[in-house]
């Protein structure tokens, strides 16, 4: 089987990362792939924050964590709340990944989205041949909307124009290798050219 196929049919989301860091050379290879994803007219709008501070990662995995519960209780019209983070309970949506990547794009273009999720997926597959686990956490609403996120997105110089997209977290999994699951899709519909 070819190489970068059986990449794709191997890979498995890791939520159970060990600490160590990801090794900067394959960190960067990763990113690499990342940025040769294909994207709307070629327009290469999405701006890459590479997060490895544990405290930002805990907060804003949080804060989507947060965002997905009442999103799911309450519908899109949810904000955040200082008072939403004393619980316990809560967990980070990043599962304590050493490193996250976090992907911004524009919010008045109409392709922000799918150009997010095929670079997130270029990360996944490229960090998956170099032995690095990761998981696509998709945002759900705005996990930067309170003053903490904001004032993150403020020192990082991410415009006003722009919002985050999706995360991908990066590391050693903690639980090894996966193994294949079966595929659960229908099957494709062939539509074949009639012969005259």
């Amino acid at each position: 089987m070819n190489e970068v196929i059986q990449n794709m049919r191997q890979r498995r989301s890791v939520r159970h990362y060990l600490p160590r860091q990801v090794d900067q050379n394959a960190l960067e290879e990763i990113l690499a792939a990342g940025y040769a994803a294909p994207n709307a007219g070629n327009r290469q709008q999405l701006l890459v924050v590479v997060s490895q501070s544990a405290e930002i990662n805990d907060h804003v995995g949080k804060a989507h964590s947060v965002l997905i519960h009442k999103f799911n209780r309450s519908g899109p019209n949810v904000k955040l709340e200082t008072d939403d983070f004393a619980s316990p309970e809560l967990r980070s949506a990043f599962h304590n990944a050493p490193t996250v990547l976090m992907l911004f794009g524009p919010k008045n273009f109409y392709f922000t989205d799918a150009d997010g999720y095929i670079f997130a997926e270029n990360i996944c597959l490229a960090a998956r041949s170099l032995g690095v686990g990761s998981c696509i956490v998709g945002e759900v609403l705005e996990a930067f909307s309170d003053g903490y996120g904001r004032e993150l997105l403020q020192k990082w110089g991410i415009p006003e124009t722009y919002r985050s997209v999706v995360f991908v977290t990066l590391g050693y999994s903690a639980e090894g290798e996966k193994p294949e699951r079966p595929n659960k899709y229908t099957p494709p519909l062939w539509v074949l050219e009639r012969k005259r």
